[in-house]
């Protein structure tokens, strides 16, 4: 398999179940092209549609948004349901997840039991993009830089600073506004503002 492209494993939960979710089987990129050649097309099918409402998953023991889980956006006829995980990994589905189906929960011996619902239009972040007409969708790319440690043909390399661009989500263009899903560390993160100092967009 490519490892640019990783298939979720199943949880223990069940054979259909991922994060709780019945049904839902994401595919995580980690480059832009092979995000595009398998998304592309169905995500321009959302450009000059209204969003309705937002839904997130919430835990009920300590009643707060999971991070972990999907944050959906619902416009007319679909629902883009975004998630990123571990350094550079981002799956969009369109109309997969069933709202009226109950999330599972999770029974972690060292943790404890969470118990999982979904919320609608619970966080602060996405309220004020409810109304707003999708204009153009991005792609955001993570500006990393580290320092090579090793290079085996080149020791004056050694020490240098080496930039690396790594897939860090997905932003939304509005009518009036902005909203982006992004990699906050194996969590999702959610701004209304771009940042071009840290982050790259590439517009689809």
């Amino acid at each position: 398999m490519d490892d640019k492209v990783v298939k979720s494993p199943k949880s223990n939960l069940g054979s259909d179940i991922m994060f709780g979710i019945e049904n839902y089987n994401p595919t995580f990129y980690c480059t832009i092209n092979e995000f595009i050649e398998s998304n592309g097309k169905k995500l321009k099918n959302v450009i000059g549609k209204q969003i309705e409402y937002t839904m997130v998953m919430w835990e009920e023991n300590d009643n707060e948004w999971d991070s972990d889980g999907v944050v959906v956006i619902c416009v007319e006829g679909y629902n883009i349901e975004i998630c990123n995980k571990n350094l550079n990994e981002l799956s969009v589905t369109i109309n997969e997840i069933n709202f009226s189906s109950d999330l599972e929960a999770y029974d972690f011996e060292k943790f404890g039991k969470f118990k999982f619902e979904w919320r609608k239009d619970a966080l602060e972040v996405l309220n004020n993009i409810n109304g707003r007409i999708i204009k153009d969708i991005e792609l955001i790319e993570y500006k990393f830089e580290s320092k090579i440690k090793y290079n085996e043909n080149d020791t004056n390399e050694l020490g240098k600073k080496q930039t690396t661009y790594l897939l860090n989500g997905i932003g939304l263009n509005l009518d009036d506004g902005y909203i982006s899903v992004f990699n906050s560390g194996d969590t999702n993160g959610i701004s209304n503002d771009r940042d071009s100092n840290r982050n790259r967009y590439i517009r689809l």
